[in-house]
């Protein structure tokens, strides 16, 4: 198993009951993030694209920490003001159609167990970190980080959870899932501020012909680490800097194959137009390395490289908008490979908080990304997301979750491959107590590929009970 970071295994030395504490473990490329099931972000709308909060003029309201608690007492959902949490989650699952494929269908009931811990200095009555890891994403990750929550000198979050998942038909899949992520930012200035953000991850890949099989279920371990520094430079001006390091392993030796580390930074330079509205440009540059480049030499290593013009803009306050277009250029450690996927890229977010009640969230972006399929060197993919949330009473409410993504593969024998997955999940959640919530869920998964036998239709009902303390 892979080191895991000393500063986020301190979370385990700080929470003895790490074991026996609660929690959704993220799913990684195996399901859709679970970031999705909570349409409301915070107010500004990325931290990689946007500079520091730290740095803008801020309400006084809105840095009092008594002013969130006092807020937070008086809703249901959710954890109370305090330094520390913990969960427990006990759910039920059936889908019939268990390893996504077309033909000789198997159903099969899951149930899962998941505590999680995580504590926060100052205290908060949410978790400030949400991060979806995305295998195939140069990085890791696939959208931009939501930016995190106003803090005066300095903030602190350590998180950890774990997931036993028991099949009823077939035990040998059965395992168990687990994260540690930490974040910790200091404002030394008015005008400097340093954040570091790491989150280690233990998952497996989604089941399907082209990816996790009932033989072979991909396991694997992802650690994203994220260090990154702002610069108030002037009244208009500010400048960030951030490393980014990617390391994915799996845990048997016939999926080594995909086992990368990527390595490069991102520097933006913000101009602000207003109180409401500021432009910045992006540099990205990340490399992709193979660990079984010389055996094999099928995936290559390759340059990644964005340039991208963008706007964070906040018509009203209820509403943010962030938007980035520009060119992505990949090459490949082989001179034939060099040209073969240099496009424009883009990325959209938008979140609309109608009324205390009701949130919309809608995603999109548009990049090369390396691959998850033996016969394929990368993929060009297009993803769409709406994000929907409605409380219809203290105790009750609904959220609605639609995906698209659009995936172009460039196939080593050259034949053509795209695939059309289209992800639909309604979901109601009710509160017997403040520190019990149940859900129900339905899932209807599908996909649909030129290659007509990796098409699948899936059905999923879920029910759980979640307790909060």
């Amino acid at each position: 198993m892979k080191k895991i970071p000393f500063f986020l295994l301190s979370a385990l030395v700080v929470s003895p009951t790490f074991l026996a504490a609660a929690g959704d473990v993220s799913q990684g490329t195996s399901r859709i993030p679970d970031s999705l099931t909570n349409t409301k972000k915070p107010d500004k709308v990325a931290a990689l694209t946007k500079k520091p909060a730290e740095a803008q003029t801020i309400p006084e309201s809105l840095k009092s920490e008594e002013a969130e608690e006092i807020a937070s007492n008086h809703q249901i959902f959710g954890n109370r003001g305090g330094y520390f949490h913990a969960s427990l989650g006990v759910a039920f699952e059936y889908t019939d159609n268990l390893y996504n494929v077309d033909r000789d269908k198997q159903d099969d009931w899951l149930t899962e167990v998941s505590p999680s811990v995580w504590l926060t200095l100052p205290r908060r009555s949410r978790i400030p970190l949400h991060v979806a890891p995305h295998n195939t994403s140069a990085g890791g990750m696939q959208f931009s980080q939501p930016e995190n929550y106003f803090f005066n000198k300095y903030q602190l979050y350590l998180g950890a959870g774990l997931k036993f998942k028991d099949y009823s038909e077939n035990s040998s899949l059965n395992a168990t899932d687990a994260y540690i992520e930490g974040l910790f930012q200091y404002n030394f200035s008015q005008n400097l501020t340093l954040t570091v953000m790491d989150r280690f991850t233990r998952n497996q890949d989604m089941f399907s012909l082209t990816s996790a099989t009932s033989d072979n279920q991909r396991i694997y371990e992802s650690n994203i680490f994220t260090p990154g520094v702002d610069w108030q430079i002037s009244e208009k001006f500010s400048a960030r800097l951030d490393y980014n390091h990617f390391d994915l392993n799996y845990d048997d030796d016939v999926n080594r194959f995909f086992d990368r580390t990527d390595n490069g930074f991102n520097f933006y330079f913000f101009y602000d137009y207003s109180l409401k509205t500021n432009f910045f440009v992006q540099y990205r540059f990340l490399t992709a390395s193979y660990d079984e480049n010389d055996d094999r030499g099928f995936l290559y290593d390759n340059d990644n490289t964005f340039i991208y013009g963008g706007i964070n803009w906040k018509p009203t306050i209820k509403t943010t908008l962030m938007a980035k277009a520009g060119y992505q250029s990949v090459d490949y450690d082989n001179p034939v490979l060099t040209d073969s996927s240099n496009i424009f890229s883009f990325e959209f977010q938008a979140n609309w908080k109608a009324t205390v009640k009701t949130s919309l969230l809608l995603d999109a972006t548009y990049n090369t990304e390396q691959t998850d399929s033996y016969g394929a060197l990368n993929k060009r993919v297009f993803t769409g997301r709406i994000g929907y949330q409605q409380r219809f009473t203290d105790r009750f409410r609904g959220m609605l979750n639609i995906i698209y993504e659009n995936s172009d593969y460039l196939e080593f024998d050259g034949s053509p491959r795209e695939d059309d997955r289209f992800y639909f999940k309604p979901e109601l959640q009710y509160a017997f107590r403040r520190w019990l919530t149940a859900d129900l869920s339905y899932t209807y998964d599908t996909k649909e590929s030129n290659k007509d036998y990796l098409d699948y239709d899936t059905n999923i009902f879920r029910i759980g009970l979640k307790a909060s303390f």
